[in-house]
């Protein structure tokens, strides 16, 4: 079992976490270990959703949450960085700038083996009920987005690697990414 913190140091204008048992850095967006002894290994992931705290109060009220009392004095009701995603510059470079979408357009990136995929959230918004169904591998992959764009992966096939982020940084640490426009 691996704990993870916040580096503090960015590749490609992405946080990088590390784990505490190595000192390891590990790329969110890369989907890898880039340091230690898991270097150019990923973790299995996860389905996952993304959800607001009263939705998530309403479905699953039992469901444990982090402390907001962390010690430092801090508003954690408000996103620091929601300027900074409407302004669409980037604060600090990427390698390569990938223009078939906006930088700042959020994506859902799926890697699975030689397939790597750009599902833009809102064509998963668009799609028929707010699904989105494709091929991986002769397995399926479900994604689903509601009006407000809140994603969540429903089904993913094995082995599948998948993130929610933005598209410059995708687009930098997976170039040539195909681009799903919903059909």
């Amino acid at each position: 079992m691996l704990e993870f913190g916040v580096s503090g140091y960015l590749y490609e204008s992405n946080v990088l976490m590390y784990d505490r048992t190595h000192d390891a850095l590990w790329s969110q967006v890369g989907m890898t270990a880039i340091s230690g002894p898991y270097a150019g290994r990923s973790l299995r992931h996860l389905p996952w959703k993304i959800t607001p705290f009263g939705a998530l109060q309403e479905t699953d009220p039992g469901a444990l949450i982090m402390s907001r009392e962390t010690g430092h004095n801090r508003n954690y009701a408000s996103n620091p960085y929601a300027d900074y995603f409407r302004r669409g510059s980037l604060m600090f470079p990427v390698s390569k700038t990938d223009r078939r979408l906006p930088r700042m357009e959020p994506i859902v990136g799926v890697r699975a083996g030689n397939i790597v995929r750009a599902y833009p959230v809102q064509t998963i918004v668009d799609a028929k009920d707010g699904r989105l169904y494709d091929g991986v591998h002769n397995e399926r992959l479900l994604l689903e987005a509601d009006d407000s764009g809140r994603v969540s992966v429903v089904e993913l096939p094995s082995g599948t690697q998948v993130v929610h982020t933005f598209w410059f940084a995708w687009s930098a640490l997976h170039p040539g990414t195909e681009i799903h426009n919903g059909e």
